[in-house]
C-alpha cells in the first residue's frame, strides 16, 4: 500500500489493540504511511489559511471530505447562475442572430463544463425562446 491516494479510497482501519496480530500491524502502517503521504501531500498544494484549517484533520479522507463541502457549494452556485443566465437569456434589438447564437453556445458550453445535463431537445426549445422572432420578423 505504498500509493498515497489509497488512503483516500480506503477507510482507516481500526486502531490496533495490545494483542494485534503482526499481519494487522503491517496493514496498519501500510495505510498510515499513506495517509501521511496524501495528507502532507494535501496540506503542501493549499494556501495558507486552508493549512491552518485543516492542520489537525489527522485523515486525507477527512481532508478531502471537507473540500468537497467547502467547494462543492461553489460549484453548485456558479452551475445555477450560468443555467440562469442560459434560460434567462433572450437577444437584444438590433443583436445579429449570429452573435446570439454564439452568446448562447457560449453559455451552453460552460453549462456543460459545470457539469450540468440538458437534452438535447430542451436545449433546441430554448435557443429558440431566446430569439426575439419579432425583431427577425421585422428586420431589425
Amino acid at each position: 500500500m505504498t500509493n498515497p491516494m489509497v488512503s483516500l479510497l480506503t477507510a482507516a482501519p481500526e486502531q490496533l489493540g495490545e494483542n494485534a496480530t503482526k499481519a494487522v500491524k503491517e496493514k496498519f502502517e501500510c495505510w498510515q504511511n499513506a495517509n501521511n503521504k496524501a495528507r502532507y501531500f494535501m496540506l503542501s498544494s493549499m494556501v495558507d489559511t486552508l493549512k491552518t484549517r485543516f492542520a489537525n484533520t489527522l485523515t486525507a479522507v477527512e481532508i478531502m471530505n471537507q473540500l468537497i463541502e467547502l467547494f462543492g457549494m461553489a460549484s453548485i452556485q456558479a452551475r445555477f447562475e450560468v443555467t440562469k443566465n442560459f434560460i434567462n437569456a433572450r437577444m437584444r434589438p438590433h443583436q445579429s442572430v449570429h452573435d446570439h447564437l454564439l452568446q448562447m453556445t457560449s453559455y451552453f458550453q460552460e453549462i456543460q463544463n459545470h457539469g450540468a445535463v440538458n437534452s438535447s431537445e430542451s436545449n433546441l426549445e430554448q435557443f429558440d425562446s431566446s430569439l426575439l422572432l419579432d425583431n427577425i420578423l421585422q428586420g431589425s
